[in-house]
């Protein structure tokens, strides 16, 4: 029978006081595997898990990947360095942006020189059903079904089309939506529910119950 691994209690302790966990050995002497405070496991090297600089790497992509889909747009490969990487734009060209100018949508194509805050957008209205939970999303986007593939739904889920309020650019689809969430707030499910309901990876921060149908399609007529 294999006998547990015995760690080094020193390492142990300052992995604690960072909320993690040593769950095995690193590629080498030098890195644990380390079960972190937000469930995630990663090589670290000792070093900084003593000093606390590091970050997960799982939680950084799953945000990189929110902060895209944000903007319309969809990672598909690496870029110059780590503080890059190709996207596929809400238009549908490739683009090579920085991540923080991704973050606060600072960018345009190169492409065809447009923006999703330029172009014509929707503000939409989608009934979701996920097995047993049923739920409204209220967004606005170019492009609806863009939007709807980066939610995180798995493929049994029905997404059904309630209606869509067309603007001439992304900014008024933008400020309409924000002003009717704002009316809506005490009204929204929390991300917790919404996130169980199926909205893994974004979106969870705008559902609503189905109760809230008929209210906020007539905001929409």
């Amino acid at each position: 029978m294999c006998k547990p691994v015995k760690h080094n209690p020193k390492h142990v302790a300052e992995a604690a006081e960072r909320g993690a966990v040593i769950v095995g050995a690193g590629r080498n002497a030098s890195y644990r595997t380390y079960k972190l405070d937000c469930g995630h496991e990663q090589d670290i090297h000792v070093t900084p898990m003593r000093s606390g600089k590091f970050r997960c790497q799982t939680c950084l992509e799953n945000r990189l990947h929110a902060d895209a889909a944000e903007q319309g747009a969809v990672i598909v490969g690496a870029g110059r360095n780590v503080r890059h990487r190709t996207y596929r734009l809400e238009c549908g060209h490739e683009q090579e942006v920085s991540v923080s100018h991704m973050r606060v949508g600072n960018f345009r194509c190169q492409t065809c020189y447009d923006t999703s805050r330029t172009l014509p957008s929707y503000v939409y209205l989608l009934h979701i059903i996920n097995g047993e939970h049923e739920f409204l999303k209220l967004g606005y986007a170019k492009n609806i079904d863009l939007r709807v593939s980066n939610y995180g739904l798995p493929e049994t889920a029905i997404v059904n089309h309630v209606t869509a309020l067309r603007f001439e650019t992304g900014n008024e689809a933008h400020e309409f939506e924000a002003a009717l969430h704002g009316c809506m707030k005490s009204e929204k499910l929390s991300e917790r529910k919404a996130k169980l309901y199926g909205m893994t990876r974004n979106g969870h921060t705008e559902c609503y119950p189905v109760d809230m149908l008929d209210k906020l399609q007539a905001e929409l007529r």
